[in-house]
C-alpha cells in the first residue's frame, strides 16, 4: 500500500504543479527564400547574373540579431523590445555546400502565454528577417541603381523634348495637308 500511495500522492502533485503553471502556445511561420535565375542580357554579349544565395547560418544570424528581433517586437506593439520574443529558427531544406543553388526553407517558432501574440511575434520575425535579408543581398547593387536612375535622367528628358517635336511637325504637317 506505501508503493500506491506514493504513486498516487505523485499523480495528485504533479496534476497541481501542471495546472499552476502558465499554458505556453507556440506559433510557427514558414519562409522559402528561392535563389532567382535572372539573366539580363543587353548590348554587347552582356550577361550579370545575381548572386543570391543565403546560407542558413547567415539567415540565423541576421534572424538573431537585436536588431531584427527589435524591429519585429516594435511592429506587434512600439513598447516592446528585442527580448520579448521567444523564439527559434530552424532549417527545413537548404544548399549543402558552397555554389548549390536550392531554396532555403525555414521555420521561425515562438513561445507565448498568448496565442494571438504568438502568431503576431512569429509573423512579424519572419517579415523582419525576410526584409533584412533582402536589403543585404541588394546593398551590393544599390550603387549600380543609383547610377543608372541618374544616366536615365537625361535621356528621358531628351526623349520628352523629342515627342514634343514630333508633335509638333505633326501638327503642322496635318495643317499643310
Amino acid at each position: 500500500a506505501d508503493a500506491a500511495s506514493v504513486v498516487a500522492a505523485g499523480s495528485v502533485l504533479a496534476f497541481v504543479v501542471s495546472s499552476l503553471l502558465p499554458k505556453v502556445y507556440e506559433a510557427e511561420t514558414t519562409v522559402l527564400i528561392s535563389p532567382p535565375a535572372v539573366t539580363v542580357e543587353g548590348t554587347q554579349n552582356l550577361s550579370f547574373r545575381p548572386s543570391s544565395e543565403v546560407s542558413f547560418e547567415a539567415y540565423e544570424t541576421l534572424a538573431e540579431s537585436k536588431g531584427v528581433l527589435g524591429e519585429a517586437a516594435q511592429s506587434v506593439n512600439p513598447e516592446l523590445s528585442y527580448t520579448d520574443i521567444n523564439g527559434t529558427v530552424k532549417e527545413l531544406i537548404g544548399p549543402q555546400g558552397a555554389g548549390q543553388s536550392v531554396p532555403l526553407l525555414v521555420t521561425h517558432t515562438v513561445k507565448d502565454s498568448d496565442p494571438e501574440r504568438a502568431i503576431q511575434y512569429a509573423d512579424a520575425w519572419a517579415t523582419a528577417t525576410l526584409m533584412a535579408v533582402q536589403r543585404s543581398l541588394f546593398a551590393n547593387i544599390q550603387p549600380i541603381n543609383t547610377v543608372t536612375i541618374e544616366a536615365i535622367k537625361p535621356l528621358r528628358e531628351t526623349l520628352a523634348a523629342a515627342e514634343a517635336a514630333l508633335e509638333t511637325f505633326e501638327a503642322s504637317d496635318e495643317s499643310t495637308a
